[in-house]
């Protein structure tokens, strides 16, 4: 396949999840659950691959997961195109959120260069 497609996300300490993993392959994805059981919060998770401040604009601080509130991180490999690109954001307790994309660091607006959430 050579769209563009995530092919692996991962979360950690992001809202709801302590931990999760997703390995996609290019094709739709149906996220279904009951209630509270974060759906919204991997909705979340992959819009902030893209530049700004995410579907529901939340800070940094009100991401991480409570009642820890150590930070939060979204790890994903993106396949843009014939490229796969590591794309790594994350905020440690309430600081700035940071970008590195191929293991480099980025500002925000180098997500949309390699692929654009709408």
């Amino acid at each position: 396949m050579t769209g563009l497609f995530l092919r692996e996300v991962t979360l950690s300490h992001f809202r709801s999840h302590v931990r999760a993993v997703l390995a996609l392959d290019g094709r739709p994805v149906a996220i279904y659950g009951r209630n509270g059981a974060g759906k919204t919060n991997i909705l979340e998770a992959v819009s902030l691959l893209s530049p700004g401040r995410g579907i529901r604009r939340a800070a940094n601080d009100e991401i991480a997961r409570r009642p820890q509130a150590l930070g939060w991180k979204v790890t994903a490999v993106l396949q843009s195109l014939h490229q796969p690109h590591e794309v790594v954001t994350w905020s440690e307790a309430g600081a700035a959120r940071q970008v590195t994309i191929d293991d480099k660091p980025a500002p925000q607006v180098a997500l949309g260069r390699i692929g654009r959430v709408f």
